[in-house]
């Protein structure tokens, strides 16, 4: 498990441009500090969105442990709503 989906819903923001942009800057005129060129911040994750990555780490723990240590659906019915969330096929 990893923090993979965040970091997608990230890379389609005027943020993470801002960002990649900024480093570039950075890059070029020996500036250490990136973050002082980024004139944006970063939005806040879609609640639905955040529900269903916090629902992968604790159904992914239910699997892994072979016990139900959290009250969340199983692991394939988390990704098949995250797969209808996205839109994406599985």
């Amino acid at each position: 498990m990893s923090k993979e989906v965040a970091r997608q819903f990230y890379r389609k923001t005027a943020w993470y441009k801002s960002v990649e942009e900024a480093k570039k800057k950075a890059d070029a005129q020996g500036v250490k500090d990136w973050k002082a060129l980024c004139n944006l911040k970063p939005p806040r994750l879609d609640e639905k969105l955040k529900t269903l990555i916090s629902q992968m780490y604790m159904a992914t723990a239910n699997e892994m442990t072979s016990r139900r240590l959290f009250d969340t659906p199983k692991l394939t019915e988390v990704i098949e709503e995250f797969t209808a969330y996205t839109g994406e096929k599985p």
